[in-house]
């Protein structure tokens, strides 16, 4: 029982001290590892979040979007997927995101209900629109221009 005990206490120790390095680590990134918005700007974004990727409304959308692929890279504008909190994944656009950054945007941005929640950010990051179901290409086009 003692044996346990101080095994215990060294196993506990050394976990404390793992974590206090990683802590210090991660406090000594820079803020764009750490927060993928900064690495979004001077883009408009389209998020995608789902809860699957077998969500029918975020094939939709996809569908609708990639239709008026054109119109949005004249706009600079990137699509970001974020499924399950997981890694963004760029589907349209182009953009550098950190590892993380799907979690990060979920936390950011918290979006709600079942389904696909469609988030429309500007140019500098700010919540722009929000739809909880699918929205037509030429609303999102139409809400894109209205930040100018």
């Amino acid at each position: 029982m003692i044996i346990l005990r101080t095994h215990f206490k060294s196993w506990f120790a050394s976990g404390l001290l793992a974590l206090g390095i990683l802590a210090s680590s991660l406090s000594s990134l820079p803020a764009h590892a750490i927060d993928p918005i900064p690495a979004l700007a001077g883009k408009k974004t389209v998020l995608l979040f789902a809860k699957s990727r077998s969500d029918a409304s975020l094939d939709r959308q996809l569908a609708l979007l990639s239709e008026r692929r054109v119109e949005l890279s004249e706009r600079k504008a990137v699509v970001i997927v974020v499924v399950s909190r997981r890694d963004a994944m760029i589907v349209m656009g182009y953009a550098s995101l950190p590892a993380g950054t799907g979690n990060a945007l979920f936390e950011a941005l918290k979006p709600e209900g079942e389904g696909t929640t469609i988030v429309l950010l500007d140019e500098q990051q700010s919540e722009q629109k929000r739809w909880q179901q699918v929205v037509s290409a030429e609303e999102l086009l139409l809400q894109m221009d209205a930040a100018q």
